[in-house]
């Protein structure tokens, strides 16, 4: 007998809580998409479920969409003295692809069961989608976008974002049996997720328009973006710590379960990417003003590897925690 994971909770681990056990073997899981329950397939083992590798794709294609438009929203706001129009159409093209995934993701539900309506799923994320991709629409009519504009769009994403975890976690006491979710853990996994966004997504919004500023502009706008990135990326440290705190149980679990080995892999890569940052700062960041060599293929490698450990943590929804 084994016990199906639960709802997914976005960029980092699982909310694995108590289900229904069953015998069939699990092929993917619909905690991908924050609902609980899992894509469980009569076949023999080792065969692909179709459905669940749409639904895998469709859930990185919806949350690389959403921490790219938060991700250009950042940086046309913050680190920026005013937006880009390039941020315009970095944004148009993360609305494509979140929009793409959120339909990838309704597609594999329609015939599977779920622990919150299948309406209620498509409607809170869909609405701030729609507002955002609106909003996208309005401001590529002016001439160049606007500062209130950019941050509108960056809201409607984050908002996006707190619909998906907010969902997950409902699904999740769902299935626990519980009336409510623990606020503090939505709060905690929304933070997380932002967190990614402005930090993976605002580096690819930083590589996107770096090159039209004015020379004098590039590197106080690269200084500022180093410094924010930084804190993203201990918001995302210390917040995917409690997440992984809550799910892993005893250490031993990090060798002796697929779970806490997948853990691992995910932990070495961010270490790789606190490498990678750290060559940043002292390569990249300090050349910025001269030439962006350095700062693109760092960061370019820095993107990859986070596409991987977002991958990872997709495939840490297919296997039980152990607690």
């Amino acid at each position: 007998m084994v016990t199906p994971p639960s709802a997914h909770l976005g960029m980092n681990e699982p909310a694995h809580r108590p289900g229904v056990a069953t015998t069939v073997p699990i092929i993917g899981g619909l905690g991908l998409l924050g609902l609980g329950g899992a894509i469980v397939a009569a076949t023999a083992p080792g065969l692909v479920a179709w459905d669940a590798v749409g639904a895998i794709g469709g859930r990185w294609l919806f949350l690389v969409g959403l921490c790219l438009l938060v991700g250009a929203s950042f940086v046309g706001t913050v680190i920026y003295p005013e937006p880009r129009t390039s941020l315009l159409w970095l944004s148009a093209g993360a609305w494509v692809a979140g929009a793409t995934g959120l339909v990838l993701v309704l597609l594999a539900l329609l015939d599977s069961p779920l622990n919150v309506p299948l309406w209620r799923v498509a409607v809170l994320r869909a609405i701030p989608l729609l507002a955002a991709g609106v909003l996208i629409a309005v401001e590529s009519r002016a001439p160049r976008p606007s500062v209130r504009g950019m941050a509108a769009i960056g809201i409607a994403a984050a908002a996006a974002m707190l619909a998906d975890v907010g969902t997950a976690h409902i699904a999740a006491s769902a299935e626990a049996g519980e009336a409510h979710p623990e606020h503090m853990e939505t709060f905690v996994h929304w933070l997380h997720v932002v967190a990614v966004g402005t930090w993976v997504g605002g580096l690819a919004a930083l590589l996107v328009s770096v090159g039209g500023l004015r020379r004098d502009q590039v590197g106080p706008a690269v200084r500022r973006f180093s410094k924010s990135a930084g804190i993203g990326i201990a918001l995302v440290a210390v917040t995917g710590l409690l997440r992984a705190a809550q799910e892993l149980g005893p250490l031993d679990n990090l060798l002796t379960t697929d779970f806490g080995r997948i853990l691992v892999a995910k932990s070495v890569l961010l270490g790789v990417l606190a490498v990678l940052g750290a060559g940043q700062r002292l390569l990249g960041v300090p050349a910025a003003s001269e030439r962006l060599g350095p700062l693109r293929w760092i960061g370019r490698t820095e993107l990859s590897v986070a596409g991987v450990v977002i991958l990872l943590a997709a495939a840490l929804v297919n296997v039980p925690s152990p607690e």
